[in-house]
């Protein structure tokens, strides 16, 4: 999975960990690369964050969250266990980034 394949809406993509993945490829034949640092995108105010709970384990599932820059409030979070639904909800959770965190 490439980063730019998600409009990040002003968002600086400061770590990204997905480029092994295949979202065309079962998540089960891909648990080597499913731990819980995959990406991080800043904005002004709070930051965007994915990974898999808990790292390597097949039973997980990607949590994608955007929470203040002191990691104290939780603003969006949203589990997935497909790769198919991953994409859709990094997008949902940079819109929401981006409305209330500014860029």
């Amino acid at each position: 999975m490439k980063q730019d394949e998600i409009d990040w809406l002003g968002g600086h993509v400061a770590f990204w960990d997905l480029s092994e993945l295949d979202d065309t490829v079962a998540v089960a034949t891909q648990i080597e690369c499913l731990k819980e640092d995959l990406v991080q995108v800043r904005y002004r105010d709070c930051m965007l964050d994915v990974g898999w709970y808990p790292s390597f384990v097949l039973d997980g599932a990607f949590l994608v969250k955007v929470v203040s820059l002191d990691w104290e409030r939780t603003i969006f979070e949203e589990r997935v266990t497909e790769l198919a639904e991953l994409k859709p909800s990094m997008q949902r959770a940079a819109r929401i980034a981006s409305d209330e965190c500014g860029q």
